[in-house]
């Protein structure tokens, strides 16, 4: 251990170390970069000026004023890094001011004694240079041949090539032949330029605590080193630079992609060195950068030198301290490892051992006994959890949460309050073991003994609770702890009461605190489970209710089922007939649900279809456009005969003849209208209605006339009138466009391929009922729907059966059910329930319009017969009619006339 304390010490004295140092020299480098841009600011500033003055007035530098020449001197009287100032107008004129200092003197051999400037005036025919004193006296002024063609020169084509600031790459100077920077910029025709000097840049880049041997170079965007600073001098000259471009322009692309805020380390020719880089113009990030490189060695070895004298020293002591370290932590933990053992117990719920006795140590007995104390609180507070997390029952949950709380705090007796409606409702008070009625609760006006409040506290108890108690004046006080849902509101209060001889100091609020938290959310969570299961109810029944309204014939049907199946399975789940079905509240939920959603399907159902109540029935009853034909019929004959009558002598005969075909006419519509509303069809009422169909009559109108775009697909475009017979099956009358899709690798339904056939003589010709074929698969198809739409639902694990109970109480014990063909065991037993209930309920109704309402003895004769025929479960049928759970049904809900 002490070996890797004093490794960890090392190594986070190295890194402290190697941390501080190039942090040091980072900062040092950004003073360096901070005074470069500075003097290149200066400059600026003097460049937007002269831009500035000239965008205001473009005729100011057609001679050198006197305020501008003033301005100019003083700047560069005051920046020793420049040497000359020069703008060319777009006139091709050059303007030009130089400070002469002794180096330059020569330069200008014809300069005066005492020449402190020069203004240079450069055309294309001749150069004016006009010397002044430092106190700008003028001396002299003298012409001269033009020798210098100021447009090929560096900083002016640079500045050619855009409007933005540029710092000029080293290029000779045309006067000192020394390489020299310039700053120039472009705008509107101004050229303007500032020439920097080699000496004031040295004097910007040394910097005295770069103290590691550190090189600094300015390098272009093309990684081309223009100028190199060593702790000497600044070098410009190619043959000074050329032995660091080679190596340096390997590292180039990873040096331009670093900045000054953190050192990169790049291996070189087997040396490792620490480099940054950045530009010196931070606003357009481009141009020249300054590049920092100082070899790794320089910076870190002084470093290791220092930690190898202080680890050599930590070694030789703690060599010394380490066995000595070992026997006093021995002893000193030995009452620790006994405690640790004794926690490790209490961890594990496990009777923690006691300790030794030749071990006495007072803080770790007070520790024993405060763990001892934990051990039982823990104890309690997880029996308080699994309370919480398994009643389901609010008023139950109160009763546990209180009887155990009040053991854990140690408590004579307890007193629960709620809000309710905006007042505080007592839901709970025991005492000494005595639970006491919620009746006589109620009639105290708690709302007037307490407040809520948000702190807990201790308190006198009220006398009305005194009196209740039957308790003396100051034998008892009370602790109200405040109970706060999860938004941290106040929704009650949770009140110990303690005799006068518990100290109150013993009491701990914090505990009392934290159960009330759990005891608060737990409640508010129960309540929001009861919002949601009554929300859940409530749109369930809104929905059973839309689908009951949706048809008259059928209402009340989703909201009896339930009555019924709850019923026979509360019964069944009581009796011993049937052992393996237990009835629980989380069964007769599902089961009620089930029951409720069974048939929510049939919103899919087309109306028309459910609301059938005679063969020729779509949206109205077709037999209206039947009689009208007949009508017709009858009126052609009527006419035929008056036509006949003027043409023939004996009227009589003709008149009896046209009696004789209205008779047969009439008997003819009167059989159609048998047909159409009678419950059974024989094969001889087919074949009269096909000879009936026979009769033939001429419309006159074509048919296709006012049609919608939908029908007239239905019709050949080729179509004319012609005699068709009075009852007829056409091609319009087929709707091809099936919309009710089944999917035959789950359901066992047949899918037609109609979606409905609208023929006269085919519905007519059906022999029970009113509703053909392909109207029998779109109501079948209902319960199809109803177990795609239930099986979308995310029901919780407790109500996951109910797609599978609701979707199979049309399937029969024989396997000839729908929509899956279930049979025997694969039928559940609450859907065996369910398919009693819905049979019954259907059976007894007096709403449906193909049918007449069965009594008791009807209906429980029909379901023996299912049963018989096993599409019913015979021994769940018999226990239904053995409870009299029909004739209990009957009194609430059937006719008088109904219950035989």
């Amino acid at each position: 251990m002490s070996s890797v304390f004093i490794f960890l010490q090392y190594q986070s004295r190295l890194e402290f170390a190697t941390t501080q140092a190039l942090t040091n020299h980072q900062q040092a480098l950004k003073e360096v970069l901070t005074r470069i841009r500075s003097d290149y600011s200066n400059a600026q500033k003097v460049l937007s000026s002269l831009i500035y003055r000239y965008q205001a007035k473009q005729t100011l530098l057609d001679e050198f004023p006197p305020l501008l020449l003033k301005e100019l001197s003083m700047f560069l009287h005051k920046d020793i890094h420049v040497d000359a100032i020069m703008f060319a107008t777009q006139n091709g004129e050059l303007w030009a001011l130089h400070q002469l200092t002794e180096e330059q003197t020569a330069l200008f051999a014809n300069a005066p004694i005492n020449t402190y400037f020069i203004v240079q005036n450069l055309n294309a025919a001749q150069e004016v240079r006009i010397y002044y004193t430092q106190s700008l006296e003028l001396l002299d002024q003298e012409k001269l041949a033009a020798s210098i063609d100021y447009t090929k020169r560096p900083w002016y084509t640079q500045a050619q090539k855009s409007n933005a600031l540029a710092l000029v790459e080293p290029y000779q100077d045309q006067y000192s032949n020394k390489k020299i920077f310039s700053l120039v910029k472009q705008q509107n025709q101004l050229t303007v330029s500032v020439d920097l000097n080699s000496t004031s840049l040295y004097a910007s880049m040394y910097h005295d605590k770069l103290k590691f041997n550190t090189w600094l170079f300015l390098m272009n965007s093309s990684n081309k080193i223009l100028a190199l600073q060593d702790s000497k001098s600044i070098q410009l000259e190619e043959h000074q630079i050329a032995p660091w471009q080679t190596w340096l322009a390997q590292s180039a692309t990873l040096v331009r992609s670093t900045n000054l805020t953190k050192l990169t380390e790049v291996t070189a020719n087997d040396d490792k060195w620490y480099m940054s880089a950045t530009h010196i113009e931070p606003q357009t990030k481009q141009g020249v950068m300054l590049v920092a490189a100082t070899k790794a060695e320089y910076i870190l070895q002084p470093i290791y030198n220092q930690l190898y004298v202080w680890l050599l020293v930590v070694l030789s002591v703690s060599l010394i301290l380490i066995p000595i370290s070992y026997l006093l932590a021995r002893l000193m933990t030995r009452p620790i490892r006994q405690l640790e053992n004794y926690a490790s117990q209490l961890a594990n719920f496990e009777t923690p051992k006691p300790f030794s006795n030749y071990i006495k140590v007072e803080e770790i007995e007070d520790l024993k006994i405060s763990l001892k104390h934990l051990y039982g609180n823990l104890n309690e507070f997880f029996s308080l959890l699994a309370t919480l997390s398994k009643e389901n029952d609010l008023q139950r949950l109160i009763d546990k949460i209180a009887s155990q709380s009040a053991n854990m705090m140690v408590a004579q007796g307890c007193l629960i309050l709620l809000t309710q409606n905006n007042k505080l409702c007592a839901e709970l008070l025991c005492f000494d073991g005595q639970k006491y009625d919620t009746n006589t609760l109620a009639q105290i006006n708690w709302q007037k003994l307490y407040q809520l409040d948000e702190v807990s506290k201790t308190s006198a108890l009220p006398n009305e609770l005194k009196t209740l108690l039957s308790q003396s004046d100051n034998a008892l006080y009370q602790l109200l702890v405040p109970l706060k849902n999860r938004e941290q509101q106040v929704i009650g209060l949770q009140i110990y009461l303690y005799p006068n001889s518990t100290e109150k100091q013993t009491i701990s609020l914090k505990l009392a605190e934290q159960v009330a938290t759990f005891f608060g959310v737990a409640i508010e969570g129960r309540k929001l489970v009861n919002k949601q299961e009554k929300l859940l109810d409530s749109f369930i029944h809104v929905i059973a209710g839309a689908i009951d309204t949706k048809s008259h014939y059928t209402g009340k049907h989703c909201q009896r089922v339930p009555e019924l199946a709850t019923a026979l399975a509360t019964h069944a789940g009581n009796s011993q007939l049937f052992p393996q079905f237990a009835f629980n509240d989380g069964a007769k939920r599902q089961l009620s649900i089930a029951a409720w959603l069974h048939d929510c399907g049939k919103v899919t159902t087309p109306e028309y279809i459910v609301d059938k109540a005679t063969r020729l029935e779509t949206i109205y009853n077709r037999i209206h456009e039947i009689r009208t034909r007949f009508e017709v019929v009858k009126r052609d004959l009527e006419i035929a005969a008056l036509k006949q009558q003027l043409a023939s002598v004996d009227k009589d005969q003709i008149e009896a003849q046209l009696q004789q075909q209205i008779n047969q006419l009439e008997q003819d519509f009167a059989h159609v209208a048998y047909c159409n509303t009678a419950e059974f069809v024989s094969d001889s009422d087919i074949t009269k209605l096909e000879k009936i169909s026979q009769r033939m009559w001429r419309p006159y109108f074509d048919e296709r006339l006012g049609l919608s775009q939908e029908e007239l697909t239905r019709y050949d475009s080729t179509q004319l009138t012609q005699d068709i017979g009075l009852l007829v099956n056409k091609t319009s009358h087929l709707l091809a466009d099936q919309n009710l899709n089944c999917d035959k690798q789950k359901y066992t339904l047949v899918q037609p391929a109609l979606r409905n056939n609208l023929g006269e003589l085919y519905n007519l010709s059906i022999r029970s009922g009113t509703i053909n074929n392909e109207e029998r698969y779109a109501i079948n198809h209902h319960i199809v729907q109803t177990i795609e739409i239930l099986e979308k639902l995310p029901f919780p694990k407790h109500l996951n059966r109910v797609p599978e109970i609701a979707g199979a109480h049309h399937e029969k014990l024989n396997g000839q059910g729908y929509p899956k063909g279930l049979s025997g065991d694969a039928i559940s037993f609450e859907a065996r329930i369910l398919a009693i209930a819905d049979i019954f309920e259907a059976l007894t109704s007096s709403d449906r319009p193909y049918k007449q309402a069965k009594t008791l003895t009807q209906a429980l004769e029909i379901m023996q017969k299912l049963a018989a025929k096993e599409e019913l479960d015979q021994t769940l049928l018999n226990f239904f009619i053995s409870e009299k759970i029909p004739e209990k049904y009957a009194e609430q809900y059937l006719k008088p006339e109904q219950m035989n």
